[in-house]
């Protein structure tokens, strides 16, 4: 199964300033090696009709728009937005971009915020003028700057905490760019930076056509990982989030427990949760457990064909920004109880359900 992503975007109007006022008639230049940086952060509020993706063409094939929380950047914490400038290779860290100033805004009838910061570089680093560099984006994450690599940068996953969403998901991105840093020029950084959720989603829920004929009492995963990079795989190399191949960001951190962890209850309906990434291998696969009428029935992340046969019995790792929606469509007795499902990708629902079995309960073992 291919399984697709949602990116959530920050819009970025950089505009880097060039002088300080200290009055209405008066300007200090600022040094050539310092750096006044200005982004305009557009984020996805619960009524967005569709978001960004990997590509602007994206954002109009009928997408679900992920909720406030899926979007949502800690401002009030310390380490909720932190900006860092790296060389060209993207291998070391020249300067923090320091913010004064995080303005809401509505524009249009959306929310926005204006960030304004401050950075320092060494002179050394600028050639004719102009710093090569790359911006990187963190958000929600540890304090950067007292990691000594981005291959440890990772996050406690407080299960309970992401349940009740008093912690928020960590993300990243990174734009490679050219800075003008003449003194008293203005340098200018055209585009986005999209940022790129570090976890899963996964959601069970009834169709709308049997959700009165079944109750829907319980989900739960037995398997999962307590923790989980921020990083993708391949940031190395990487000059622009967007251009990042989708099915090879994947980078779990191996830290599996064998508990078993409920879902979210949203409505009688409806469960979720979010998750680090997972891989899924032999013995070592996760499963779900759907309780419907007072019955347990099993949920593997497989791949099934179209016969409803397991493909190779082919297992499908949780990856991060993906996500993976179960429809339960029916509750089927015959030789065993089976569960009707369907799995339809975040990115695509309108236009493109990819469909578990063929609703006759043996999609099943």
């Amino acid at each position: 199964m291919k399984n697709w992503l949602y990116i959530l975007y920050i819009g970025i109007l950089v505009s880097f300033v060039s002088s300080c006022q200290q009055s209405a008639d008066e300007e200090v230049m600022l040094p050539s090696n310092h750096i006044r940086i200005t982004f305009t952060l557009a984020l996805d509020e619960l009524n967005s009709s569709s978001r960004a993706t990997w590509s602007d063409n994206e954002a109009s094939t009928g997408a679900l728009a992920g909720n406030a929380y899926e979007n949502q950047i800690d401002l009030k914490s310390d380490n909720g937005l932190q900006v860092f400038i790296y060389s060209a290779d993207g291998q070391t860290c020249l300067s923090e971009v320091v913010d004064e100033d995080v303005v809401r805004l509505e524009e249009n009838g959306r929310t926005v915020y204006q960030f304004t910061g401050d950075a320092e570089v060494d002179s050394r680093n600028i050639s004719n003028g102009r710093l090569n560099c790359r911006l990187m984006v963190f958000a929600n994450c540890n304090d950067i700057s007292a990691t000594p690599s981005l291959d440890g940068l990772y996050y406690q996953f407080n299960a309970d905490a992401f349940a009740k969403q008093s912690t928020y998901i960590p993300m990243w991105g990174v734009k490679e760019c050219a800075l003008d840093m003449e003194q008293g020029e203005v340098s200018m950084v055209d585009g986005y930076i999209y940022l790129l959720r570090s976890m899963s989603k996964v959601e069970v829920k009834l169709d709308s056509s049997v959700a009165d004929m079944f109750d829907l009492q319980n989900v739960k995963v037995n398997k999962y990982n307590t923790q989980g990079n921020v990083m993708p795989n391949g940031y190395k190399a990487a000059k622009l989030t967007e251009a990042m191949d989708q099915e090879t960001v994947f980078n779990p951190y191996a830290s599996s427990v064998d508990s078993d962890l409920a879902f979210v209850k949203v409505s009688a309906d409806e469960y979720y949760v979010y998750l680090p990434e997972y891989q899924n291998i032999g013995t070592s696969a996760a499963r779900m457990t759907v309780t419907v009428d007072g019955v347990n029935y099993p949920l593997e992340f497989k791949v099934y064909d179209d016969d409803n046969n397991d493909a190779n019995d082919v297992y499908f790792n949780l990856v991060r920004n993906h996500c993976y929606q179960y429809i339960i469509t029916g509750v089927r007795t015959n030789e065993n109880v089976l569960l009707l499902y369907q799995s339809i990708p975040w990115t695509d629902v309108t236009n493109r359900d990819l469909v578990f079995g063929k609703g006759d309960g043996n999609a099943m073992n």
